[in-house]
């Protein structure tokens, strides 16, 4: 079960990190016009910034799994598409496309004139190469686990969808997939390596491939905007400005990736000035809220919080299964939970799609917090108050309870299912909890473990009623494994045809317009349906010193997204703060 456990007093680096692009703090509001003139004038070249990389197993970017460097690599490696900040598509090897035979041919025409890092030109066969390398790791028993999630078998893009590539001439190249499905551009976000670098100038054969997915002694070649020019193994990369790059070059001229143990060492460094640049998830920027010379950059991450339903309980079930749902919904405070427990630094949500993708219909929320309708709805529903001791009853006497569970070592969500626990009452239900209070202090790696096993064991049981928990989604929409009848992770047990049909649809679209008309059709029927009540997504960010300057909009999917408009004042270049 792919369900995250959020460590609150641990430094994570997200991917995915998956959003995007909103900036807190420290920039005055201008117009547009204004602010990119300012941009204009004050932005200068060269000196150089240090950001951290952890558990640096391999420089390989088709094998990297750590966060942290696969954003590193970004400023390395480029794909045929990225994804910009509303999370759509954005061309960046590939130059236009267009799709054919009902969306199962993607006929794509490269960029011309760009170039390796090692001078040599970039051309088709390195877009076929990296997929028939990614389709030999992701079926080998010998790579498949090493191969990240996302070019995997089982992955969300899964490129075994790829059936076959017809290379046409250096510049275009035909795609085309065994399927229709409404993610193939999506697919193809995956980096693209230099097929010479691995087949010697000769023809293509196994060992190719195993080059290709080598941990050890990987030299990363790729068309980015930068280019390692010095690697020391457990210590650093260096990064120098690629001038041979083919798009908008940067202002930073070096870019230091010092290489660190684990994530918790990020801010430590940060703090002691040898980065200047970090990521955090959870309230740890907070202490840094009165420090002057700290610039902080908040956007909404990849963790999606939400109250789960069992549905093999009768008691969510049917039409007044559905108005009790509703009427929770309409009962949590999620506002305070935002501004009590996670210090404002959450984005309120009514479905499991990002705050800043495309693809969401209704930015407003919803389900408000609002008492009086969340009472009106069980009553409607037939629960009353017969003894007037502030808990409803149904039409037998029996009282309206119901219990609640999460997993306590996870001090966030348990303060969260606490405000939970206590507003259920406030609108009638009576609230058992299912969990234990575990102090901060208490919380071991042991402890955590055990937690999250026993809730694990809860969950698969189906021994629980209502679960507050947490998804890490891809930036890539994904809702079926929640819903879907035949979902890989539908441990609610929810089974409706017509969502069912509605997930389906959406995952056959072609273009991108029907994509989102499906996508606003399943967020209607979700906040209908309720089969989860969202909460919010945790917001994430950037902290730098107020040397680094610019739009600086980091993102969950990359947090140095257009980098080239980052850049170090003059009086700055030489120092570390």
């Amino acid at each position: 079960m792919k369900i995250k456990r959020l460590a609150c007093i641990l430094l994570i680096l997200v991917i995915t990190i998956s959003i995007v692009a909103c900036s807190v703090g420290s920039k005055v509001a201008t117009g547009e016009k204004q602010q990119e003139k300012i941009k204009k004038e004050k932005a200068v070249d060269g000196g150089e910034i240090t950001v951290p990389i952890t558990n640096v197993k391999t420089l390989n970017p088709l094998l990297s799994t750590d966060s942290s460097l696969y954003y590193f690599n970004k400023l390395i490696f480029e794909g045929l598409f990225g994804i910009d900040k509303n999370l759509n598509i954005k061309n960046i090897l590939a130059e236009k496309y267009t799709i054919e035979n009902n969306g199962q041919s993607i006929n794509i025409k490269l960029r011309e004139n760009v170039k390796w890092h090692d001078g040599t030109d970039f051309t088709s066969e390195d877009v076929k190469f990296t997929i028939d390398t990614l389709k030999y790791g992701s079926t080998s028993s010998k790579y498949s686990e090493l191969i990240p999630d996302l070019y995997s078998t089982n992955g969300v893009a899964n490129i075994q969808k790829i059936s076959s590539i017809e290379v046409h001439d250096i510049y275009n190249i035909t795609i085309n997939f065994s399927e229709t499905f409404s993610d193939v551009l999506e697919t193809l976000t995956f980096p693209i390596v230099p097929k010479h670098r691995f087949t010697g100038g000769g023809d293509v054969s196994q060992g190719s491939y195993d080059r290709a997915l080598s941990l050890q002694g990987y030299n990363p070649i790729g068309t980015g905007p930068y280019k390692k020019t010095k690697y020391e193994k457990l210590k650093s990369v260096k990064l120098d400005i690629n001038d041979e790059y083919w798009g908008e070059k940067p202002h930073i001229q070096r870019i230091i990736g010092k290489i660190l143990k684990d994530e918790k060492l990020s801010l430590v460094s940060f703090d002691s000035g040898q980065v200047n640049i970090a990521s955090s998830l959870g309230i740890d920027w907070e202490s840094y809220a009165q420090n002057e010379s700290v610039k902080k950059y908040e956007f909404p991450s990849r963790n999606y919080e939400f109250l789960a339903f069992n549905f093999k309980d009768e008691l969510f079930q049917d039409e007044k299964g559905k108005a009790l749902r509703k009427a929770i919904a309409y009962g949590i405070d999620r506002d305070t939970i935002v501004e009590k427990v996670y210090l404002k630094h959450a984005t309120k949500a009514d479905v499991p799609i990002h705050p800043d993708s495309w693809l969401l219909s209704k930015k407003n929320i919803t389900y408000k917090y609002n008492v009086k309708k969340a009472r009106k709805i069980l009553e409607s529903a037939g629960w009353t108050d017969k003894n007037e001791d502030g808990i409803y009853e149904d039409e037998n006497g029996k009282k309206l309870t119901i219990k609640i569970t999460t997993n306590s070592s996870n001090q966030l969500r348990m303060k969260t299912t606490d405000i939970i626990a206590s507003n259920l009452k406030s609108i009638g239900i009576e609230v058992e909890k299912d969990y234990k209070d575990i102090e901060l202090e208490n919380v071991t790696e042991e402890t955590e473990l055990t937690d999250w096993q026993q809730l694990q064991s809860k969950l698969t049981s189906g021994n629980y009623q209502v679960a507050v928990l947490g998804w890490e989604l891809s930036y890539i929409p994904d809702i079926s494994f929640m819903f879907h009848s035949s979902g890989t992770d539908n441990f609610i047990n929810y089974n409706n045809e017509k969502m069912d049909d509605l997930l389906n649809n959406v995952k056959s679209s072609i273009s991108r317009e029907e994509k989102k008309k499906a996508y606003a059709k399943l967020q209607k029927y979700i906040l209908d349906e309720l089969p989860y009540v969202s909460l919010f997504f945790t917001n994430g960010s950037i902290l730098g010193y107020k040397r680094v300057e610019g739009d600086i909009q980091p993102s969950f999917v990359n947090v140095y997204d257009e980098i080239q408009n980052w850049y170090i004042p003059k009086k700055f270049q030489n120092s570390n703060k």
